[in-house]
């Protein structure tokens, strides 16, 4: 449909200006996601950090961003700062995989907030009856939809594979087992960083879901694509258009 055309086109946009943000095409950008795929165990554990200190993060930014950490087999900390900066999100993971967590949780972050405008644009009472509260449980319920998907998706491909794209062009699909493997390797490098790093750390306390916009959050979040793949093709890519 013309609406479906449109949303993919201002996916694309949106795609386009962070490959520019990060000074990368998305041809390079395809090659790194078929090598990590490849050997991700092969490559150096690192922790950065990820936007600037705050003493009260987004629960919904807090979310993707961990799930796609954790889907690249990383893991985020909210580490304390100082009482007047706060606290920022250190990512821990793999060294090859910094920039596809990055891109890739921008980017499901402007996908929610255009997924929000939407709905409020055609249910404009939704926020006018529930004001403020609407919006932060959409966002939240959003982003714990899509952080499930990730979990079921991760568990897919060490059951039943991950297809790899070769310098060639060629491609193969990368068995359930050998996936598995592959992702604890690369996990245990990178838990051997965290407890480097954070030999004390304690459980962090989550975000409680429910609330009036949770239905349409959770709904529109199980609807958005989370799929690597390009159309007609075996490409690795980002953000399913």
């Amino acid at each position: 449909s013309s609406s479906n055309e449109n949303e993919r086109k201002a996916a694309k946009a949106k795609l386009d200006k962070l490959l520019i943000k990060h000074n990368v095409t998305l041809e390079e950008l395809q090659q790194r996601i078929a090598e990590n795929d490849g050997s991700p165990e092969e490559s150096e554990a690192i922790n950065w950090f990820y936007g600037e200190a705050k003493k009260r993060f987004d629960p919904a930014l807090v979310t993707i961003l961990h799930s796609v950490a954790t889907y690249y087999n990383g893991t985020t900390i909210r580490k304390w700062i100082s009482r007047k900066e706060g606290r920022r999100l250190d990512v821990i993971a793999s060294a090859a995989r910094k920039i596809e967590i990055e891109i890739y949780t921008e980017f499901l972050m402007d996908q929610l907030d255009i997924d929000f405008k939407k709905h409020v644009k055609e249910n404009p009472l939704d926020q006018i009856l529930h004001g403020r509260e609407f919006k932060n449980s959409y966002r939240k319920n959003w982003a714990f939809k899509v952080a499930q998907r990730f979990r079921e998706l991760k568990k897919d491909e060490q059951v039943n594979g991950r297809e790899i794209k070769q310098d060639d062009g060629t491609v193969f699909t990368q068995e359930g087992l050998v996936v598995q493997k592959k992702n604890n390797t690369e996990l245990a490098r990178n838990n051997a960083l965290v407890k480097k790093l954070y030999p004390r750390l304690a459980s962090a306390s989550g975000y409680r879901s429910g609330g009036s916009g949770s239905s349409a959050g959770r709904e529109a979040g199980g609807s958005v694509s989370l799929n690597r793949q390009v159309a007609g093709s075996s490409t690795r890519r980002l953000g399913g258009f």
